[in-house]
């Protein structure tokens, strides 16, 4: 399970808060959830192939909205491999998956619902 929220402050990159911890049994953990009160508003899907060079962290992300390279480390890193890559900061994308979604959806007049692939994609 992960939490994650945005670091107040202006940022060339993506900065979160982020915690995580394993869970043993998914089932359980979603009978809690429930218990307690919490209940999905939203969701969305994505098929993710990891990768690390040099110490950083990458993330290939497939997405409904289109795919996305995710680069987790120090900021240098970060801007060395991106550049490898042939981004620069004015290509970073800093919005979550969810803000992406609603302003496609407000661009293209539309409901935002959730964000999943096509019954036919695999």
């Amino acid at each position: 399970m992960t939490f994650k929220a945005k670091i107040d402050g202006e940022h060339r990159h993506s900065v979160r808060r982020e915690e995580e911890t394993s869970i043993e049994d998914a089932e359980a953990m979603w009978h809690i959830l429930e218990a307690i009160g919490y209940s999905p508003w939203y969701r969305y899907q994505k098929y993710r192939t990891k990768f690390e060079i040099d110490g950083l962290k990458i993330a290939l992300d497939e997405t409904p909205l289109g795919c996305f390279v995710e680069l987790e480390g120090e900021p240098e890193t970060i801007d060395r491999v991106a550049g490898q890559l042939g981004f620069d900061a004015e290509r970073y994308v800093r919005e979550s998956y969810r803000e992406l979604h609603v302003l496609k959806a407000q661009a293209d007049g539309g409901e935002v619902g959730d964000l999943v692939f096509d019954s036919g994609t695999s």
